[in-house]
């Protein structure tokens, strides 16, 4: 059994990154503000080293 596994398993409330995108993205009320909400995720994802963006241990 994984790591994500055992965690999910302990903690089933608890979402993934993708999980928290989409739900972000899905909040959105328009064209443009899904736009800027998907850029937003795109740049966040730039200052953060790969293996943190793998974990999701990053805040948004």
């Amino acid at each position: 059994m994984s790591v994500v596994e055992i965690l999910k398993a302990l903690l089933p409330d608890l979402e993934s990154q993708q999980e928290r995108d989409e739900h972000y993205l899905a909040e959105s009320e328009d064209d443009a503000d899904l736009e800027r909400r998907l850029h937003e995720i795109e740049e966040r994802g730039r200052d953060v080293p790969a293996q943190a963006i793998a974990l999701g241990l990053y805040e948004r």
